[in-house]
């Protein structure tokens, strides 16, 4: 059977996981708010997607439980610390990069510049 340029690139990719929509870190940059934080994204998002990993280094230390909206995603989520639980004045600190993870509901830390 001759082999075609398809079956070479199907045999090529088999097995091969493909990457879902939302993977990889997105960079989010923060255009107002302390608590109720308002961001834009790079690369650009158009929703909240489970296991979306984003990188973000705050303007300002909160003052008590936070919020994060993105500028092109309908609604916002709260910020939680890795055990879910609500954040206290000054967990977050002026441009230290924190880490999140998306669960489906809420955004939480996965790392920061402590």
């Amino acid at each position: 059977m001759v082999s075609t340029i398809t079956d070479r690139l199907a045999a090529a990719v088999d097995g091969v996981p493909v990457q879902t929509p939302g993977a990889g870190i997105v960079t989010l940059t923060q255009t107002s708010g302390t608590n109720d934080v308002v961001c834009t994204a790079f690369p650009a998002i158009t929703e909240w997607v489970e296991n979306q990993i984003f990188s973000w280094a705050p303007t300002a230390a909160n003052t008590g439980a936070m919020t994060m909206s993105i500028a092109t995603v309908t609604g916002s989520v709260a910020i939680k610390k890795p055990n879910g639980g609500a954040l206290a004045a000054n967990d977050i600190q002026s441009g230290l990069e924190v880490l999140m993870r998306y669960d489906g509901t809420q955004l939480k830390i996965i790392g920061s510049g402590f």
